[in-house]
C-alpha cells in the first residue's frame, strides 16, 4: 500500500469516529447502499468524504486511497461481526 502509515491511521480513525455515532450505524448504512444498488466503492468513498479526511493527492492516486479504504472497511466489517 502506498499510503503512509500515518495517513492510513488518520483515515481509519476518521472513519471509525464517523461510525461511532449511533445514527451512523455501519451495517445498516452499508445494507442501505446495497439495497439502493449503490456499489461498495461508492460506500467506501462516501464514508471517507463524510469522515472529513482530506487525502494528500501530492503522493496518492485514487487507487492507492481505495486500497486503504478497502482494508479499513473490511476491518470495520469484521469488528461488527465479532
Amino acid at each position: 500500500m502506498k499510503m503512509t502509515d500515518s495517513d492510513y491511521a488518520s483515515l481509519r480513525d476518521a472513519i471509525q469516529k464517523l461510525f461511532a455515532y449511533p445514527k451512523y450505524d455501519f451495517k445498516s448504512i452499508w445494507n442501505n447502499y446495497r439495497k439502493s444498488k449503490l456499489s461498495d466503492t461508492r460506500f467506501r468513498w462516501d464514508a471517507m468524504w463524510a469522515s472529513g479526511f482530506k487525502p494528500d493527492y501530492s503522493y496518492l492516486k485514487d487507487c492507492h486511497i481505495d486500497t486503504a479504504l478497502r482494508k479499513i472497511i473490511a476491518e470495520l466489517d469484521s469488528e461488527c461481526e465479532g
